[in-house]
Order: C-alpha cells, then structure tokens, then sequence
C-alpha cells in the first residue's frame, strides 16, 4: 500500500498529495530559517534532480526547441562543447538513474537494433588499440553513441502515439524557427554580419561562403550550410508527415506555412546534397504510402516537377544546381581526392581503422572523409561499418513490414515519414560526415527511437488483442 501510495512516478492519492506538498513546505521552511545559503544551494540541487528523474525527457524537449534557433557552444581549441550535446546527456543520465532506482522493468534489448549497437561500440573500443588520446578518443565515442542514446532515450520514455506526435510538432517548432532565422539571414545581412565577431566566439559562425558574388548561403548559425541543408530537411519531411497526419484545418495551415518556410531556407542553403534529399525523401514518401503504380508514378511525377520549377524559376539557384554534374568544379576535385586518401587509409588499416575519432583529427579537426560510410571504415575498420550497414538495414526492414502488417493509419504515416527522413540523412551521407555532426547526428537516432516506440506500440496492441480472444474462448 505504501509503496504505491509513495510511488516516485506519482502519487495517486489526491488528500495524500496535498498533505505531502504541505509537509514538504513546512520542511523547507525550517531549512530556510536554520541554514546557511550553501545549503539552500545543496537543496536546490537536489530539487532539480528529482525533478529530473520524474522528468528525464524536458531537457530533450529543451534541446528540439533552443538548438536549432542559437546552437551556442564553448570553444576548447580541438574540441566545441555544444549545448545540445550536454541536454542529451542530461536527460540520458536522469532517464538511467530513475530507471536504476525504480527497477524499471523496461528492456532495451526489446529492439532489435540494441545488440547491433552495442557491438558497434565495442568495435570502437577495440579500435582505441590503433591510437589514443583522452580528447580526441572520447569525442569520437560521443559521436558515435549519439544517435544510440537519443533512440534509448526515446524508445523508453514515449509508449503512446500522442507522444510521438507531440516530439514531432517540437522538433518542427524549432525547425521551423531555425529555418526563419536562416531566411533573415539571407535578407538581412548586414545585420547578422555586424554580430559576426560576437557569435563566432561561441563557435556560431554566420556564413559558409559565397556561391557567386555577393550571393551568400546561409546557415542558420549552424556553421555548415550543408548541416543545415540537411536538418531542414529531415524539418521538412516531418512537417508534412504532421499535414498527412493532422485532422484539424487551422493546424494543417500552419504546419503548410512551416513547410514554406523550410523549403524557403533550405533553397538559400544552396545545399545541392540537401536538395536531392529532399527530392528522394518526398519520392520515397510517395512510394511507401499510395497505393497502385499509377498513383506512385503520378506522385514522383509532381515532385519531379516541382524541382524543376523552383530550380529554373529563381535564377540564383539554376547555376548552383547545375553544377552538380560538372566533375570540375572545385568542391567535386576537392572530395574525389579526399575519397581517394580515405580508400587509402581503410586498405592500410582494413580491421580496426586508424582509431575512433582520430580519422577528423589530423593536428586540427576536419571533416577529412566527407562521407559518413568512408569516414566511419576509417576510424573503426571495415568490420564496423559492416555492422553499421546491417543497422540501417534492419531499420529499413522491420519500418517495412510494419508498413505492411499495421492497420493504423496514422502510424503507417507516422513510419513512413521518419523511414524517408533516414534514407534522405543517409543517402546524402554518402557525400556528407551529417552523422559526424554534434549538432544534427542524433536525429537519426530520434527517426529510430520513434519508429520502434510505433511498432513496440502496435505489438502490444496485437498482443492484448490476442489475450481478450483467447479470454472469450476460454
């Protein structure tokens, strides 16, 4: 009786409550009144901790809405502290600690990705016997794990569709205000450059350079317009799987006004990797959710389309795209000889790489391999990337036959739309270190967590279902 009366996750007790709430004040009362303010701090450090484990997922929510507006972080020469890199592991810590203290029956290893993770980071850990250093190694764990801990994050904590649906709409929220900020960027230049020096003190760089003269691309204060190109569009695929989603008018015109906005910012991006992400994630989308050839083709038709409407119709982004498809343009010699080095290095190192996180360092950080597939053989060896490889394609089948067996529909959406954010992360990987990034990495790893919560969902469902039959049988 006590212990559910007590019960850390909630007291369900209304008298008990508030008798508690009394008592609790009346404690902290006398603590004011006899203690020294070192000891009001140790309080309210502990206040902020239980508060934390009842809710471990707000400093997550913090990071949906704040990163993606201001990303601040603090410059340590070789390595940048980010703000979000530090509310993921808040919430990641509080989540482990409650679970620890509580006895949560929950099991990670439910899904089936966790064990293939694992053994992932235990091949990053073996390849710390190639090289080692304290900084260097830890930062390359981090990154790495990043999208892991943000899918356990997930996968633990939301257990109803709402709660998927509300992540989402905060993501978008933040998204879209990063987007705004990155169009002001583009009207209002000087404004934005007349702060320059302020904010690149925080690692929050303005530009990513000019496409033509005096045409700047703009980053959002993500310091990469290529980054950004890629957030805006896993912003954008989210933003429409919602449209598909939602019943109510006056929210589809506003997530139709947040779609504009995104795709707005992602064209002054000039990302041309972000653009044909965008272009196979609205295809793919396409693909999975309509039924009949006829209709897919008329689907892909339209995208198409529409491309190439906004390519030729704003005269800034026709040569942009275009050149694309010259193999001489100094970006495209540029990463041809970066893959040819990256092949190199694998080939000396073929097991263990050249060590986690040593392949970007090289006496200063750089994101050496400009592919996420290169640059992870590189660090952990080819046996990694293996085992990173099987992941996405456990991803991509388990999102499958979920799509095929679930008689929900808006949870088919739902899937479908974060299954086309990760082939659109992924696909652009080939040609971008986007998983690399301590800003954008763990998104894929938020696609993921939401995907399994949907199917864990669905098969308790099932399950239950199955009992009641059995029960009537009975």
């Amino acid at each position: 009786m006590w212990r559910r009366t007590l019960n850390l996750k909630g007291i369900y007790g209304s008298h008990w409550k508030y008798l508690l709430n009394l008592f609790a004040l009346l404690i902290l009362g006398m603590i004011i009144i006899r203690y020294s303010s070192r000891s009001l701090i140790v309080i309210a450090g502990l206040v902020f901790c239980l508060i934390l484990m009842r809710y471990n997922i707000y400093p997550f929510y913090l990071l949906l809405l704040l990163t993606p507006i201001l990303n601040p972080g603090l410059n340590f020469g070789f390595y940048t502290i980010y703000l979000g890199s530090v509310l993921i592991l808040i919430s990641f810590i509080a989540l482990e600690f409650k679970g620890l203290l509580l006895r949560s029956s929950d099991d990670p290893l439910s899904s089936p990705i966790t064990p293939l993770y694992l053994i992932l980071l235990l091949i990053a850990v073996f390849s710390m016997f190639r090289n080692f250093d304290p900084g260097v190694t830890m930062r390359g764990l981090l990154l790495l794990a990043q999208p892991f801990v943000i899918f356990l994050l997930i996968f633990k904590n939301f257990k109803d569709k709402t709660g998927v649906i509300k992540i989402l709409y905060l993501f978008v929220i933040g998204g879209t205000l990063g987007a705004f900020l990155g169009i002001l960027q583009y009207l209002l230049p000087h404004i934005f450059v007349r702060y320059t020096s302020i904010l690149e003190q925080y690692s929050v760089p303005l530009y990513h350079g000019l496409v033509a003269r005096g045409v700047a691309r703009v980053n959002g204060m993500f310091g990469d317009a290529n980054t950004y190109g890629q957030f805006l569009v896993q912003v954008t695929v989210c933003t429409f799987g919602l449209f598909l989603v939602e019943k109510s008018r006056k929210r589809k015109f506003l997530l139709i006004g947040g779609l504009s906005v995104s795709l707005i910012a992602l064209g002054f991006s000039y990302s041309r990797g972000a653009w044909f992400s965008v272009l196979a994630a609205s295809a793919i989308l396409s693909l999975l959710l309509l039924p009949g050839r006829a209709n897919k083709i008329k689907a892909l038709s339209v995208v198409v389309l529409m491309v190439i409407i906004l390519v030729f119709a704003v005269p800034e982004f026709t040569p942009r795209f275009i050149s694309f498809f010259n193999p001489y343009t100094a970006s495209r010699v540029t990463r041809l000889r970066q893959y040819k080095d990256t092949v190199s290095d694998v080939l000396e190192h073929p097991l263990l790489g050249s060590g986690v996180g040593f392949y970007q360092y090289r006496g200063e950080l750089q994101a050496a391999a400009h592919s996420i597939y290169l640059n992870m053989a590189a660090e952990i060896g080819v046996p990694g990337l293996m085992v990173f490889l099987w992941i996405l394609f456990m991803v991509g089948r388990d999102s499958i036959r979920f799509l095929r067996q679930t008689e929900d529909h808006s949870a088919k959406i739902l899937v479908a739309t974060l299954l086309s954010g990760i082939v659109a992360f992924f696909g652009h990987g080939i040609t971008e270190n986007a998983l690399y990034s301590v800003k954008i990495g763990w998104i894929p790893g938020l696609a993921m967590g939401l995907i399994y919560s949907l199917r864990r969902m669905s098969l308790d469902k099932e399950r239950g279902r199955r009992q009641s039959d059995k029960v009537l049988f009975m």
